[in-house]
């Protein structure tokens, strides 16, 4: 079972909008630079950026956020898995 299983098994579980998933396996991304997420909603994986500036994954997050409020709908109409936010 892989971080991203976990993640999307976790989001329909609870019934999430998104869950920001990141390995901290041994404090592994703990006072580093940079770390790898995966956004993922009840339908799968959003956007992931892998080995990036933590402000980098900020700013991912929050436009993957801002676009599901642009389109005009409730976080639980979120955007279809391959949605590439930049």
């Amino acid at each position: 079972e892989t971080l991203v299983d976990r993640a999307l098994e976790k989001v329909r579980r609870k019934g999430c909008d998104l869950i920001v998933a990141n390995a901290v396996t041994n404090g592994s991304v703990f006072g580093e630079s940079t770390t790898s997420i995966s956004i993922v909603n009840p339908s799968g994986v959003i956007d992931e950026a892998v080995d990036v500036d933590k402000g980098h994954a900020a700013g991912r997050i929050w436009a993957v956020v801002v676009q599901m409020f642009s389109q005009g709908a409730a976080l639980r109409s979120a955007p279809e898995p391959g949605l590439k936010a930049r």
